[in-house]
């Protein structure tokens, strides 16, 4: 909310639209070169901001003949399995530009729904501005530190599964106290491990 309000700001005061130093919803931000397909995915874990490069060129689509309308705009239908996840997408024709949430390409058209046929994730484009003219996008740079996709999905995994030993890991501790005093109560219930990617 706080990103999309800012990025609404400038875009109506025109310049450039700069994107350092807002709070972002997600820290995982994509870089995707067009002429390659290749993805650049950086994600802050900690105190740490980590790098890696991503391709999903086995991504294939299966387009059905349902349609049905988004935004104003009538939509296709595709069906894609995804790294140990079946999706659903609904993509615009009109707008010839191949992208989508997270990894998500190669559709004749900008995908405005994505829905995982469990219900588990689901995207759903709410606003759509075109530009009059071009303007550059701006970024904060950042000490980053590569890592595989592997070793990065082993952080997500560990940092989960472990927050106290992932903080250590970092040179953090934490020391907590309840309202009676006591230190070190029990930790809070750990949020299930449920990634976009199972594969």
């Amino acid at each position: 909310m706080i990103l999309d309000s800012a990025i609404n700001a400038q875009l109506n005061s025109g310049g450039a639209v700069d994107l350092r130093g807002i709070p972002p919803g997600s820290s995982k931000v994509f870089f995707r070169n067009n002429k390659t397909g290749v993805f650049t995915i950086r994600d802050e874990l900690g105190l740490y901001t980590y790098q890696f490069a991503d391709s999903v060129k086995d991504l294939k689509w299966i387009i059905k003949a349902d349609t049905a309308t988004f935004l104003g705009y009538k939509c296709g239908k595709a069906n894609t399995t995804f790294r140990g996840r079946d999706y659903e997408a609904w993509f615009v024709p009109q707008i010839t530009l191949p992208v989508g949430p997270h990894l998500f390409t190669g559709l004749p058209g900008l995908v405005l729904k994505l829905k995982e046929q469990k219900g588990d994730f689901e995207f759903n484009l709410v606003s759509l501005e075109f530009l009059k003219e071009k303007r550059p996008i701006l970024f904060e740079i950042k000490k980053t530190t590569l890592v595989t996709r592997k070793e990065y999905r082993k952080l997500v995994r560990f940092m989960i599964d472990n927050p106290d030993g992932f903080a250590a890991s970092q040179g953090m501790i934490f020391r907590t106290k309840s309202i009676d005093g006591v230190t070190n109560p029990p930790p809070p219930p750990k949020p299930p491990y449920n990634p976009i990617e199972l594969e």
